[in-house]
């Protein structure tokens, strides 16, 4: 039995966007996985991460696709302004760097860094926050864990550690 993936929500991010809309035409045009690849120069396994979020299209493809299935310029226009703006997937890169690391290096100027806040102070400084969205999930744990050769280096004021945030 296949497996059938649900869609990205275009609503995430333009990434996510795109990657919807290349999924949507194909599916549209009743063409395989391998049909798609033929017309964008890609393998069927890089057409099926490009729809499920895990791999980008390049200029080239977005042109091809534009001219083949004539779209004005649709999905050339979408990559531009993806490569522009905020990817919301930026802390999964930020831990494959960490996974290789000796060493990082940390400057907060204001705050306790995120691997060293304990939990309380990280509810504090998120309910004090203006930005209300919640942070990545358990970066935390995942930089502590491990065979504890990880070394870190932190600079910051001795006001962030003697700062009291709401009730902590």
């Amino acid at each position: 039995m296949t497996a059938v993936r649900a869609p990205l929500n275009p609503r995430t991010s333009l990434w996510h966007m795109l990657a919807y809309l290349l999924r949507w035409e194909r599916e549209k045009n009743g063409l395989s996985l391998v049909q798609w690849g033929k017309i964008a120069t890609a393998a069927p396994s890089t057409v099926s991460n490009v729809e499920a979020g895990r791999r980008k299209i390049d200029e080239r493809q977005a042109k091809i696709l534009d001219c083949h299935f004539q779209t004005g310029g649709l999905f050339e226009l979408l990559l531009w302004y993806a490569q522009k703006g905020h990817n919301p997937d930026w802390a999964q890169s930020v831990i494959g760097y960490e996974a290789i690391a000796g060493v990082i290096r940390i400057y907060q100027g204001q705050i306790i860094p995120a691997p060293f806040q304990t939990e309380d102070y990280a509810r504090a400084l998120l309910l004090a926050s203006s930005d209300r969205s919640p942070p990545a999930g358990g970066m935390a744990a995942r930089r502590l864990r491990g065979d504890g050769s990880l070394a870190f280096r932190v600079e910051q004021e001795k006001r962030a550690a003697r700062r009291r945030l709401g009730d902590v």
